[in-house]
């Protein structure tokens, strides 16, 4: 049985909203006091988007967020991450970029 196009818009506008507070959530870690080291800012600010559903979200920001981790994963596959402690091995110029690309998608 298919939903109702006002329940799609519903859904769509609901994945939206929540991808949007992710986003917003991951840049303020990204932003807090140097009272946590960068890879645990990285850490936390990638925690924010567990669990989120990329369907319903409109077609673009799905592409953005899927591309976005593509790249983030490529950074991380140099590194034998086991366990999040496993972050702070990881390269300040690789942190910046993973960084950048969390920051990129506003």
């Amino acid at each position: 049985m298919s939903e109702g196009p006002l329940i799609g818009q519903q859904r769509g506008q609901e994945a939206l909203t929540r991808a949007t507070e992710c986003i917003m959530k991951a840049i303020r870690c990204l932003d807090e006091e140097p009272i946590n080291f960068q890879w645990k800012r990285i850490q936390n600010a990638s925690l924010c988007f567990k669990g989120l559903p990329l369907d319903h979200l409109p077609e673009k920001l799905e592409r953005r967020i899927d591309i976005t981790f593509r790249r983030i994963n490529a950074v991380l596959a140099r590194y034998p991450i086991k366990t999040w402690d496993d972050y702070q091995n990881i390269a300040p110029d690789d942190l910046k970029k993973i960084e950048s690309l969390i920051r990129g998608l506003i």
